[in-house]
């Protein structure tokens, strides 16, 4: 694709998403109603999206092929973590399961991993928790706010002190 082509398109995406974001907040029922079309259609492509790769899981029987794409499922949700600056990230499967490796900008290690057991429902359900790990992970280890293991966000000791 070229480069004009990928800016036109970025064009259309931004308008597009700045037409949604114009319809639901607008007052009233015309507002309510955009609001919820749009989350009603995310929510079906989440859905969509999420019985693919299940059933992309399930149809693999080789288990290093298994691990290697449950390592690029955990790749594809750690894109939307926001990561500060100096933090990275490395993702690799391995005879055993799945391996995924913070570093802060201080240079600490952070590694977890994860056996999966062959159940794509189980397995898919591992990957998204070890994205909210490193969320987690990474804003504990930045001083944001105190993170509990519901991932609900409380502020930490500084912040209710000064209110």
């Amino acid at each position: 694709m070229s480069k004009l082509r990928e800016e036109e398109e970025k064009k259309k995406k931004s308008q597009k998403a700045a037409d949604i974001i114009k319809t639901i907040g607008e007052e009233g029922k015309k507002g309510v109603k955009a609001a919820k079309e749009y989350f009603r259609d995310e929510e079906i492509k989440d859905v969509k999206e999420r019985n693919e790769e299940l059933n992309l899981l399930d149809s693999l029987g080789n288990f290093t092929t298994y691990n290697t794409l449950l390592a690029r499922l955990l790749l594809k949700r750690m894109r939307y973590v926001d990561f500060p600056e100096g933090w990275s990230c490395k993702i690799a499967p391995t005879k055993k399961g799945v391996v995924m490796e913070l570093r802060s900008p201080d240079d600490k290690l952070f590694r977890s991993g994860f056996a999966p057991v062959m159940d794509p429902f189980y397995d898919l359900n591992a990957v998204d928790t070890y994205a909210i790990r490193a969320e987690n992970t990474i804003d504990r280890i930045n001083g944001a706010d105190r993170v509990v293991g519901s991932s609900i966000y409380l502020p930490n000791e500084e912040k209710r002190q000064n209110n």
